[in-house]
């Protein structure tokens, strides 16, 4: 959604919401009994469970951004923008085993523009994740599944996967 403020204010805003389930799932796992190492297929009844979803089973994204435009005398105009994005927390396995939950995150980004009076050239100085956050992206979370032969959930291994650091620089275009 855009909402103009002001001749010279303006700002979006954004909301994704998820709570849902898996209404029929099913999955064919491969499992090998570690004494006489036979190979079986055991097929698990995934249907109703949630699906990406943090703590509280549903899941809410959001974006907020305040976007000023100041026109010069000169013809050429200067245009910031700063947003606010939310992430909640979310699982990252079928189960959602508690050690794959990630965290929830907020960024910071902006950008300042400054558009030539000539209606072609522009300069861009912007940023990302402003304040630095460190946050989880995706996770691979390999702990064993008791239903197929896992020991606990806790062991195994998880690999996290981190988002972007804080991130800056100017672009410089030009139409022909």
């Amino acid at each position: 959604m855009l909402a103009q403020l002001t001749d010279s204010l303006a700002m979006t805003l954004t909301w994704g919401h998820l709570d849902g389930q898996y209404d029929v799932f099913t999955v064919n796992d491969n499992v090998i009994d570690p004494v006489t190492l036979a190979e079986s297929i055991l097929v698990r009844d995934l249907s109703g469970t949630g699906f990406g979803a943090g703590d509280d089973g549903v899941s809410d994204t959001f974006d907020v951004s305040l976007i000023h435009t100041a026109s010069l005398s000169s013809g050429a105009d200067i245009v910031s923008q700063i947003g606010l994005s939310r992430y909640d927390s979310s699982y990252n396995t079928l189960l959602n085993v508690p050690s794959s939950l990630a965290p929830a995150y907020n960024l910071v980004d902006g950008r300042i523009t400054w558009n030539f009076a000539d209606g072609a050239t522009s300069l861009t100085l912007w940023g990302t994740n402003l304040l630095d956050k460190d946050y989880i992206v995706g996770m691979l979370h390999q702990g064993g599944d008791l239903e197929v032969g896992g020991v606990d959930f806790s062991l195994g291994m998880i690999a996290d996967y981190w988002g972007q650091p804080r991130r800056l620089g100017l672009e410089w275009r030009k139409n022909f």
